[in-house]
């Protein structure tokens, strides 16, 4: 496991406490500086301990491109895993060229083509309003928040803490995003992560696009595995 000791970090000590509980061997944690002008002796110390898949926690703006590269170029057949800090695609493929391919990344939520009949339909009506452009999975996920809150606000009686005490009551059936409610925490549940596999390079730069990745499967962790 390879994390940029920054943003990356939170979710590498999530992915070490989850590999546990699901019986995974975490062989090594290691660290790469996102000032460092090269990751050879990373990877060829990673190699070393003859891993059969490396999880990479960390952002393409701290060198993680660099350091895809350097690692595919130490252990080709290695199965690469990357958090959302991977993303965009494109970025992953400008910063690491051809070793990007074949990467899994995963994505946050359920993308514009996995989300519910709902929310397809959505999607089809707000890009009727957005004509050349193509509809972000941000603007989904924020039209439902705004359907959410405005449920919460409805039945509250005006008050902050009167609407804060709705929103955790909510159980929404058929959104746009399809069924949910929250936890005590105020978590989404179920919350489900989009695996994405690298494909290509090219597609559009904004922050969390996944054009030039292929949709390997949507799944939902349970809940007890991350509490």
């Amino acid at each position: 496991m390879v994390s940029d000791g920054g943003y990356g970090e939170a979710e590498a000590t999530f992915f070490r406490m989850v590999a546990k509980r699901l019986g995974l061997t975490v062989v090594a944690s290691v660290e790469w500086d996102p000032r460092a002008g090269g990751y050879a002796a990373l990877a060829s110390g990673i190699k070393r301990l003859r891993p059969d898949a490396i999880f990479l926690s960390g952002l393409l703006d701290s060198n993680g491109g660099a350091v895809v590269r350097a690692l595919r170029g130490r252990l080709p057949n290695a199965t690469l895993l990357g958090t959302d800090g991977f993303l965009p695609i494109s970025g992953l493929f400008a910063t690491a060229g051809q070793a990007a391919k074949g990467m899994y990344v995963s994505l946050p939520g359920l993308t514009t083509g996995s989300i519910a009949p709902q929310g397809r339909f959505f999607v089809r009506d707000f890009a009727a309003t957005q004509p050349g452009q193509g509809v972000d999975q941000a603007a989904v996920y924020a039209a439902q928040a705004a359907e959410v809150l405005l449920d919460a606000i409805a039945q509250s009686d005006g008050t902050r803490g009167s609407v804060t005490r709705q929103l955790f009551t909510i159980r929404v059936r058929h959104g746009i995003i399809g069924d949910f409610g929250f936890d005590r925490r105020g978590d989404v549940t179920p919350a489900p992560i989009t695996i994405l596999r690298a494909a290509r390079g090219g597609g559009a730069n904004s922050v969390m696009s996944y054009q030039g990745a292929a949709i390997v499967r949507v799944v939902r962790p349970p809940r007890s595995l991350i509490r």
